[in-house]
């Protein structure tokens, strides 16, 4: 089964029917540890199952993992956590598949995708997988939003805390703020313990609000490519000064650089910004003619190196403790080493 939105994912998680197999795609990572969350809730009553990294899938591990009879009689579940499908070979891939059309009724696989990374068009093992989940169990397609339903959203946060968040202000704080959910939740918390029990306005979400949007970062993004450190440190320090988390300011950067990788992608295929817009489902075309307009005279070599950094420290200020501050201006001081010629 491929559920193709949220609606039908939620339909699918209210029958409490539990799956062989159940595989979280999409480019909204809070929307996938979300329903990750619910899975786990509904199939081991929130304990952790065994969990194995995406980016090192050990198949024959994996293998004995699921073939393993619980210890109390329970649901066995096990997680493939981070999965990138198109850096399988074809032969793991292949075997992924014929692992899940072999799963036991007691068993659950639960496979959570990165983000952006499962493309049935366009790759060759997301197809595979999707034609394996889809026979033995369910494929939960998580992708942003829209503005409506973010305004919906936001709206109803507010509410369970005991404010009332107007319309007119839902739509100011997705204008500040960006589309992205787990920045705009953040956002409404913060917005709740300022007045608690209040109707919270638009002037309150200009004057807390300062949000980070991806205009921000692509400046930073452009001073990178002039070679400008100071400035970009600058740059950095102010955001973090404003309180914005460096995951979010990752991830933006990391955005950022990925358009220009995409269009130098472009640029070798021979491709304008209308193609460049339709293969890589930009939500407004703007951005894909930035993308081939900026990416014009880069080294792709060069920017898909920086992509991999900036990933790198995502990863590394999500998962571990350390000093945030540091690791962001590590990270874009190595960055502009490489888009100047070093190696790093």
């Amino acid at each position: 089964m491929i559920l193709q939105n949220e609606e039908a994912v939620k339909r699918e998680l209210a029958l409490r029917e539990p799956r062989s197999v159940y595989l979280l795609a999409g480019n909204e990572p809070a929307l996938i540890a979300l329903y990750r969350k619910k899975l786990l809730a509904c199939l081991c009553d929130g304990e952790q199952p065994d969990r194995f990294d995406g980016g090192r899938l050990d198949l024959s591990a994996l293998s004995d993992a699921v073939s393993l009879l619980s210890m109390f009689g329970t649901r066995r579940v096990t997680e493939i956590a981070a999965l990138l499908p198109e850096q399988l070979s074809e032969a793991d891939c292949k075997e992924l598949c014929t692992l899940i059309g072999e799963l036991s009724p007691d068993s659950t696989l639960l496979i959570l995708c990165e983000p952006d990374s499962f493309d049935q068009k366009k790759g060759k093992n997301a197809k595979r997988l999707a034609a394996a989940v889809d026979a033995a169990g369910a494929l939960l397609l998580l992708n942003r939003r829209t503005p409506a339903e973010l305004r919906a959203t936001l709206r109803n946060r507010c509410r369970k805390r005991g404010c009332d968040l107007s319309a007119d202000a839902a739509a100011m704080l997705l204008e500040q703020c960006g589309d992205d959910l787990s920045a705009l939740l953040n956002e409404c918390d913060k917005l709740c313990a300022y007045a608690p029990g209040s109707a919270i306005t638009p002037q309150m979400v200009q004057t807390l609000c300062a949000g980070i949007s991806s205009a921000d970062l692509y400046a930073v993004a452009r001073l990178m490519l002039r070679g400008r450190p100071q400035p970009v440190l600058e740059e950095i320090h102010t955001l973090l000064q404003t309180k914005q988390p460096a995951a979010l300011i990752l991830g933006n950067l990391g955005s950022a650089f990925s358009d220009l990788a995409r269009g130098c992608a472009a640029r070798s295929a021979g491709k304008n910004a209308a193609d460049l817009a339709k293969d890589f489902s930009y939500r407004f075309s703007w951005k894909a003619q930035n993308a081939l307009r900026d990416s014009n005279g880069l080294d792709a070599n060069r920017i898909q190196r920086v992509c991999e950094l900036l990933c790198e420290a995502e990863t590394t200020v999500k998962s571990a403790s350390c000093d945030e501050e540091i690791l962001l201006e590590t990270t874009v001081i190595r960055s502009m080493l490489v888009l100047r010629g070093d190696q790093c």
